[in-house]
């Protein structure tokens, strides 16, 4: 559609192309009011839930194997552009420091008993 482009920009354009129409808008026919909300007072903990009990009795050989899963997967997120690739290594050894602490914690709590 252009004619030609010089170092400062467009110099011109040589045509365009016909609309084929617009839509005409709907009227409104009416609008909900706006429901009051409600203060949150507080939070309570959560209680009978032990984030480590999945994850208590890995084995060394498991660990590496679910680590190497954590690497394959994040390759395939930056790979597919679903987190930049600068940010891929980041977002691996965040997961790879859950998992360590979730073991270490699990190992804790073992010893605790």
């Amino acid at each position: 559609m252009t004619k030609k482009k010089d170092t400062n920009g467009v110099d011109g354009i040589s045509s365009s192309g016909a609309t084929k129409g617009v839509k005409a808008t709907e009227s409104v026919s009416s609008v909900d009011k706006v429901k009051e909300t409600q203060a949150i007072r507080g939070v309570s903990g959560v209680t009978g839930v032990r984030s480590t009990s999945g994850v208590s009795s890995i084995s060394f050989e498991q660990r590496e194997k679910l680590l190497s899963m954590v690497t394959e997967e994040a390759e395939k997120l930056a790979a597919q552009g679903l987190i930049p690739k600068s940010q891929r290594e980041v977002v691996e050894q965040a997961v790879r420091m859950i998992i360590d602490s979730t073991l270490l914690e699990a190992s804790a709590d073992k010893n605790r008993k």
